[in-house]
């Protein structure tokens, strides 16, 4: 009697949900050291960002104007931690409206970037332990195969 081995099947979802998994843990341990950043322009040329904060992942939506040349363009940057350490403060200093728990953190406010311009802003951290939790359980299974 021959022997059926079949081989398990790995769905997309679940390949996806690892390489995520994966990319998490990876900007974690580098956060210590590094700050990833990658920026998108919108059609109107604003800035906003997603980056490795030493907390969690920064979301930053903004109004700061680059120019629409740049518009639907992204870029991408690494900085130490000193440095994105700074640019955390300032996101998150005494003025802006605030608001944290469990490891999130959400910034409003004003970027006083010259003395005619202070576009508004909103940062968001998403800590890394829930998107660690989230990614690691396991996808929902569709029916039998």
């Amino acid at each position: 009697m021959p022997v059926n081995l079949k081989r398990p099947r790995i769905s997309l979802l679940s390949t996806i949900s690892l390489l995520l998994l994966i990319s998490v843990l990876v900007l974690w341990l580098r956060s210590r050291r590094h700050g990833d950043i990658v920026g998108f322009y919108t059609p109107a040329g604003h800035l906003q960002a997603m980056a490795s904060d030493r907390v969690g992942v920064l979301v930053f939506l903004s109004e700061v104007p680059s120019g629409r040349e740049y518009g639907l363009s992204a870029d991408a940057m690494s900085v130490s931690a000193d440095e994105f350490n700074q640019i955390h403060d300032w996101l998150y200093d005494k003025t802006g409206k605030k608001w944290h728990f469990a490891g999130f953190r959400l910034a409003r406010g004003k970027l006083d970037l010259t003395a005619s311009l202070a576009p508004k802003y909103s940062a968001l951290i998403v800590p890394y332990w829930l998107l660690v939790v989230v990614l690691a359980a396991p996808p929902p299974t569709t029916g039998a195969s």
